[in-house]
């Protein structure tokens, strides 16, 4: 039998072997070097993540919102900016064998679009707190071919990697020395600039994932439950920060998002930054206001507790 890291750069580079076979190729020369990382980054791909934090970034699609019109057509939909800014990128959390079954045909995919909904609790949830009709995401089936792809590219680059560490593997087993090499080679193996061992994406953008989770954890010192501690406080005293009635309106939203967020058995983290960011831009100015100063405190326990969650 020939080599193994050149079988498998050949199916990497061969469009005949579809995505799927190349992965098991490579979890088989992986699992024979001992890469531990690697196996658990190939078997992931191959049948679906469970957690958004280990979705690397070549997964998330950037795509059009579109919502269904009363009259039964699908329209265009427009959305805050801070909300469109998440909710026109989705994770995509599928195998990799239905995502290449969802691009369908090369040929055509650059023209052909694709109509993905949320899983039903989210996309309540959205219609709830954005006032809006049924969502969709809009998004090309080239976009979705970019994922395969980019697996395609990550094998080839390590099986290239292993050849140049001097791993090449005959009949279909390596060296001690191999494996030795094989790991030094895996530490530098990187995909576009991340690490995809251990991977983590901790922007807490999580959706319309399937089957996923999401966990709470962030860089600042802070907790949830004191923010919503100060949010809920907060509520009780929008009619007396001195805003204007468009300002208090938006207050009013974005606090109810905080409060709505921080009580769900699956709370959206970034939904949460952003309308508690929007709060402390409104209310720079209401400290300095003609406000009580009971109003006063509750405004800097609002924006301390932002402050030590999110930074």
């Amino acid at each position: 039998m020939g080599s193994l890291v050149h079988e498998l750069q050949q199916a990497a580079m061969s469009d005949a072997h579809s995505v799927g076979a190349l992965l098991r190729k490579a979890l088989v020369t992986s699992r024979k070097l001992g890469a531990v990382e690697l196996v658990g980054w190939i078997e992931r791909e191959l049948n679906g993540y469970t957690r958004t934090s280990d979705l690397p970034e070549y997964r998330y699609l950037q795509g059009n919102l579109q919502c269904l019109h009363p009259s039964g057509s699908w329209v265009p939909l427009s959305v805050n900016p801070r909300h469109a800014e998440l909710l026109q990128r989705r994770g995509m959390a599928q195998p990799l064998a239905d995502l290449e079954a969802m691009g369908g045909p090369l040929e055509d995919s650059i023209s052909r679009t694709l109509q993905l909904f949320y899983p039903p609790p989210f996309e309540g949830q959205l219609m709830r707190e954005l006032g809006i009709p049924r969502p969709a995401f809009l998004v090309t089936a080239a976009a979705i071919h970019s994922i395969p792809n980019a697996v395609r590219n990550a094998v080839l680059d390590w099986a290239l990697k292993l050849e140049e560490a001097g791993v090449v593997g005959q009949d279909m087993t390596f060296s001690q020395d191999e494996k030795s090499n094989a790991h030094r080679a895996e530490v530098t193996y990187v995909i576009e600039n991340q690490n995809i061992f251990n991977q983590g994406d901790h922007s807490q953008i999580q959706l319309g994932t399937v089957d996923s989770t999401q966990s709470l954890s962030h860089s600042g010192s802070g907790d949830l439950s004191a923010l919503l501690a100060a949010t809920r406080e907060l509520q009780a005293k929008v009619d007396q920060l001195k805003l204007s009635p468009t300002q208090a309106a938006e207050v009013a939203a974005d606090l109810a998002t905080i409060a709505a967020q921080a009580t769900a058995p699956k709370p959206r983290l970034a939904f949460i930054r952003e309308s508690a960011r929007s709060v402390r831009t409104i209310l720079e100015g209401a400290v300095g206001a003609a406000i009580g100063t009971d109003v006063a405190l509750l405004v800097t326990q609002f924006k301390q507790a932002a402050t030590e969650l999110f930074n």
